[in-house]
């Protein structure tokens, strides 16, 4: 079950009006004892998501549901893993412009 995965959850940073300079964002991490591998994680306001979450949820887009929902944040797992506790911003970044490209394309689909 992927919440037993993931069930050390850890905020790392929350950055206020970080989604069109309006809606927070924020970065989580767990660790899996048995790989000895941190895997970190997007937490997407509730408000933005939920809407949309059908349609986010299936392969076109972002193609994985969200596995957990904390304070009003809906978390996905960002498929960068880690040995090291820090998460490397470039992979971080990578990853973020990933799914905020994809929900801009839903989100105009959805517009029309």
């Amino acid at each position: 079950m992927i919440e037993d995965k993931f069930n050390n959850l850890e905020l790392i940073k929350e950055y206020k009006n970080f989604l069109s300079e309006k809606w927070d964002f924020r970065v989580y991490r767990s660790f899996e004892n048995s790989n000895g591998i941190y895997y970190f994680h997007f937490g997407f306001p509730e408000k933005i998501v939920k809407p949309l979450c059908p349609i986010l949820e299936c392969s076109p887009y972002w193609g994985t549901t969200h596995w957990k929902e904390i304070d009003g944040f809906w978390l996905w797992f960002s498929c960068y893993t880690s040995k090291n506790k820090i998460p490397e911003k470039e992979k971080l970044t990578q990853w973020l412009k990933f799914f905020l490209n994809h929900y801009n394309m839903c989100f105009r689909f959805c517009s029309k």
